[in-house]
């Protein structure tokens, strides 16, 4: 069996599939999607036996540069032939020549490529991840996005097992300075040196919090909607173990005395360097068990954190927000979870934030006044309906085709 993939390689060594109904004559081509995102190099080489894959074809538009070394490793991993083609189907790597005509009339220049910026941003983003913790809900538990490592001399005593479990689009941060890697080709990641992450920390763009202050900040929001952000910060160290979100695991932080679970080195998982994947998540089922946290937590736990960057996205020291876990006009509602829009109250200015679109859109207080009944479920409320009097069907028509739309 063959299976063909048509992948990207962008400036920072992160690689993504084109989704085959992105092509612009769908359904004509039989391409395969393997998600490097939200899948570790374990899961490839199980996923190659269970397809009893033969031969297993990249073509890569852009430069190729960790794609290399990453099917070098899996020829060696696997006895399924690995193959890499450039969009001129000419072979990079390969122990024979692939029949490929049926591919040869893609467009690749139609192809959409990612922004030139999408690698910075996704390091911002993954920095962010692994200094808080707090990693998107669609990402498997336990699957390592960021290894933390305080030395290069550490590098070689690591499980190998801990970089078979690494997600395939995952990197590797490099506390002490460094000039070169010694026997780099074995390492299939990006390393980077760590001082982006003590530089934000130095700026105090990520701050420590206590687990009382935090909820302290959290019941004013539910009871008020406010939330303050005096210093701008970004986001708060360890945010995922102060507030006992945990349970994802993505990260990981390993220093000569041992693996740690956070970036502040409060809770170590192992003293042994060398302990492997499986050891790493039996010890951490065992820290993160329900009886060892302290309260069932509300979903503004999850949301607070977003809040705060916003009010840094807009320079604002504080605003109001209209969510459905937070006190406005209504009392707070933590059994709702399907929304795609908030608002925002700063000083004079209404905004609605769409988490769909990034995009934000300016309103009125009557719109604000809506939206929060909107997110709790009141629109037909005779709170709702005086308000609007006869105006009630065409405003609220009006304001549905609003949302619909952002």
């Amino acid at each position: 069996m063959k299976l063909v993939t048509i992948v990207y390689e962008n400036e920072i060594g992160m690689i993504e599939e084109f989704n085959p109904n992105n092509l612009l004559r769908e359904n004509k081509y039989d391409l395969d999607y393997f998600d490097f995102n939200n899948s570790s190099l374990s899961d490839f080489l199980d996923y190659l036996d269970f397809q009893d894959c033969e031969d297993y074809c990249y073509i890569c538009a852009g430069s190729p540069n960790r794609l290399i070394k990453l099917i070098n490793y899996l020829n060696k991993m696997t006895s399924t032939n690995i193959h890499l083609y450039n969009t001129n189907f000419e072979k990079l790597i390969g122990p024979y020549n692939l029949e490929l005509n049926e591919y040869e009339d893609i467009d690749f220049n139609a192809l959409p490529l990612p922004s030139n910026d999408r690698g910075t941003m996704q390091l911002e983003n993954g920095i962010s991840a692994m200094i808080s913790g707090l990693y998107p809900n669609n990402l498997r538990n336990n699957l390592i996005k960021h290894l933390y490592v305080e030395n290069l001399n550490l590098l070689t005593n690591i499980n190998s097992t801990i970089f078979s479990n690494m997600a395939l689009n995952s990197c590797i941060y490099i506390e002490q300075p460094f000039n070169e890697i010694p026997d780099e080709e074995n390492y299939i990641y990006p390393i980077f040196e760590s001082e982006n992450i003590k530089s934000k920390i130095d700026n105090n763009e990520f701050v420590a919090i206590s687990k009382n202050k935090l909820e302290e900040d959290i019941k004013y929001t539910i009871d008020t909607g406010e939330v303050f952000n005096s210093n701008f910060i970004s986001g708060y160290i360890d945010y995922s173990i102060v507030s006992e979100l945990a349970f994802n695991n993505n990260r990981l932080f390993i220093f000569e005395e041992g693996i740690y679970q956070d970036y502040l080195r409060n809770i170590k998982i192992t003293s042994n360097i060398n302990a492997g994947y499986q050891e790493i998540v039996i010890k951490l089922t065992a820290i993160n068990k329900p009886e060892n946290l302290t309260n069932v937590k509300t979903p503004i736990y999850n949301l607070y954190p977003f809040c705060i960057r916003m009010l840094n996205l807009l320079k604002s020291e504080k605003g109001v927000f209209i969510t459905p876990y937070t006190t406005y006009k209504y009392p707070p509602k933590n059994n709702v979870s399907d929304f795609h829009v908030i608002g925002i109250i700063k000083d004079d200015l209404s905004v609605v934030y769409s988490i769909k679109t990034g995009q934000f859109y300016k309103v009125n207080e009557q719109f604000i006044y809506l939206l929060e009944a909107y997110l709790k479920d009141e629109l037909d409320s005779k709170e709702i309906k005086m308000e609007l009097q006869d105006n009630y069907d065409y405003t609220l028509k009006q304001f549905m085709e609003l949302i619909k739309n952002a």
